[in-house]
């Protein structure tokens, strides 16, 4: 549910494969950050790190991937503060949704004195709206 789905309009090249890369990672986490236990907490980790060094490639092709799922999660908690209903705050007060939060939280301070990663400084006013929103 937090791994969004994304159209298979890629334009080719380094930059789209990375962000090819990114989005496949990203699911790939974001589908064992479900299951949290001291067991695949190392691997979270790992995952997340590799997410962030990623990002650290390419921050520019990283954009539209990290929106994406930044954009999935704000819909998510959105829904859950109208739909007031115990599912809905299940989807918030989920593992899954606290360690996608905390990776893309993790990448842009990790990126914040870098000059090339210029580009994701728009994003950091959205994480840190999810992050006192949740």
């Amino acid at each position: 549910r937090l791994a969004p789905a994304y159209p298979a309009t890629e334009s080719g090249g380094a930059d789209g494969g990375h962000a090819a890369l990114l989005r496949a990672t990203f699911r790939s986490f974001a589908s064992k950050a479900a299951f949290h236990n001291s067991t695949t907490a190392p691997t979270l980790e790992f995952m997340s790190k590799a997410i962030g060094e990623l990002v650290r490639q390419h921050p520019a092709a990283c954009y539209a991937p990290i929106f994406t799922c930044v954009k999935e999660l704000a819909m998510t908690l959105r829904k859950a503060l109208e739909a007031k209903t115990k599912e809905a705050y299940a989807d918030v007060c989920s593992w899954q949704f606290v360690h996608a939060i905390s990776c893309w939280s993790r990448c842009l301070a990790d990126l914040a004195n870098d000059r090339d990663a210029r580009a994701l400084e728009p994003l950091v006013h959205p994480v840190a709206q999810l992050l006192l929103g949740a």
